[in-house]
């Protein structure tokens, strides 16, 4: 259920067109926003419905007359599990529209706590790999214009295997391994893609000529004695966030400069080690 109220909440705040928007879509939506949510402010519990011994309270009033399986009707109580089929089975009469959208769900990790604690995490973790395959078939079935991106450290990805569900084969099949500790001297290392991607999407959204080569346009031929793609993963753990870190406090520091000069990551570098 969750997934699908993300869907229809980006379908509803960004107003793409995913889905043409007739009856089946118009049912799809009602079904998925007809939960009554927690009324918890904060927290996770603020994200998902307000649950009674599994079952869900839907909304007295929905839009569309939805037949559903009631535990309870007279309080508007439904098994949560049998209203999460529902959804996915309506979610499968929809038409796709010319719109696209991608969902990055990033920093699926382990919680602070005890081995109780994690092991809860980990099959949820587990849990939403599965639903996210399990939507994707949808997708990839009727040509749906979603695209799920799941991020997951290795080190977790290994503890949430063996908890089953053939999670193992999902990775096998869609899964891409990045390795950041990557020796920089390779041309494709995936830290330097990051810094070439993104200078150019920059250049795209400032409206300027896209540059052939990011190296030799925005940065000198050696920063203290290294090339400019040696020096700048040294300064790393090499973790995508320190590359983050790294460049935002030269650019805070130096807005003036277009490229990045030797003095630019020096100026940065007190403030850089601290941030660290």
């Amino acid at each position: 259920w969750f997934l699908h109220k993300l869907i229809v909440d980006l379908i509803d705040t960004s107003k793409v067109d995913l889905f043409i928007r007739n009856q089946n879509f118009e049912k799809y939506r009602a079904c998925v926003k007809s939960p009554k949510l927690s009324s918890e402010s904060s927290g996770i519990r603020r994200l998902i419905p307000s649950l009674k011994k599994g079952s869900v309270e839907i909304s007295a009033s929905p839009k569309f007359n939805l037949d559903f399986e009631w535990d309870d009707k007279e309080n508007n109580l439904v098994n949560f599990n049998v209203f999460s089929r529902q959804i996915h089975e309506l979610f499968k009469r929809l038409n796709p529209s010319t719109g696209k959208i991608f969902i990055c769900l990033d920093e699926l990790d382990y919680g602070s706590g005890d081995e109780r604690r994690r092991s809860r995490d980990a099959s949820l973790i587990r849990d939403l790999i599965v639903i996210v395959n399990k939507i994707r078939e949808v997708c990839s079935e009727r040509c749906y214009p979603i695209n799920f991106i799941v991020a997951i450290r290795s080190e977790v990805l290994k503890n949430v295997a063996v908890l089953g569900k053939e999670v193992n084969k999902i990775h096998d099949q869609f899964g891409q391994p990045i390795f950041w500790h990557q020796s920089g001297e390779r041309p494709n290392h995936p830290l330097l893609e990051i810094i070439e991607r993104r200078i150019k999407v920059s250049e795209s959204i400032n409206k300027k000529p896209e540059t052939s080569d990011v190296w030799k346009d925005y940065f000198p031929t050696k920063i203290h004695n290294e090339r400019p793609q040696d020096f700048v993963l040294h300064q790393t753990l090499y973790r995508p966030r320190d590359l983050v870190r790294l460049f935002k406090v030269g650019i805070d520091l130096n807005k003036k400069e277009r490229g990045f000069a030797q003095k630019v990551f020096d100026s940065s570098r007190k403030l850089y080690s601290e941030k660290c």
